[in-house]
């Protein structure tokens, strides 16, 4: 079960600290049974582009990184690391400015708190649900014990959201298929 992932990197995360976060995420959705294809090097001016990678499925997810001084009149909260621009278009943005102070706040290197945020997201796109939980990467703040886990690589969904991203995955294979016949 694969899903495919486009990063707009117009915050221009350096190219390192951008696979460190990728590989976090991913290795979040792999302990749910999901492996993440990344589809990198992407900015702001390739957003109305077609992806040359592959044909575009409007069941891809569309991840932007950004600062949070080009974000206007989102109703975003300011304690907020990233949001949902778009369920129906499986857009959302995460605010890599924020990132990093909530990473200075809690001593770590940006590309966890990046990490997590990029899979919380994705999380909510793939759940189609803005809703989040008491444990585990849905929650809607993270303290220190959450990064050490995403750093030891047990931060996990919990296993009723593993259950409901596999199914929406497998629901949105189906709809393709049938697209396609």
């Amino acid at each position: 079960m694969t899903v495919t992932v486009y990063v707009y990197n117009s915050a221009q995360v350096s190219p390192g600290d951008l696979v460190k976060a990728e590989t976090l995420a991913a290795r979040i959705f792999q302990k749910a049974g999901i492996q993440v294809t990344w589809v990198t090097g992407l900015t702001a001016g390739h957003a109305g582009d077609s992806p040359v990678v592959e044909k575009w499925n409007p069941d891809n997810l569309l991840l932007r990184i950004r600062e949070s001084s080009t974000i206007r009149g989102k109703g975003v909260k300011p304690e907020a690391m990233g949001f949902c621009l778009s369920m129906k278009k499986n857009e959302a943005v995460v605010l890599f400015d924020r990132i990093q102070n909530q990473a200075a706040l809690l001593n770590v290197h940006p590309a966890i708190p990046l990490g997590m945020t990029m899979a919380h997201e994705m999380g909510h796109l793939l759940l189609q649900s803005p809703t989040h939980s008491l444990a585990g990467v849905m929650k809607v703040r993270w303290m220190a014990a959450d990064v050490t886990a995403t750093e030891a690589g047990t931060l996990t969904f919990t296993s009723e959201e593993g259950n409901s991203l596999r199914n929406g995955i497998r629901r949105r294979m189906g709809a393709q298929i049938l697209q396609e016949r």
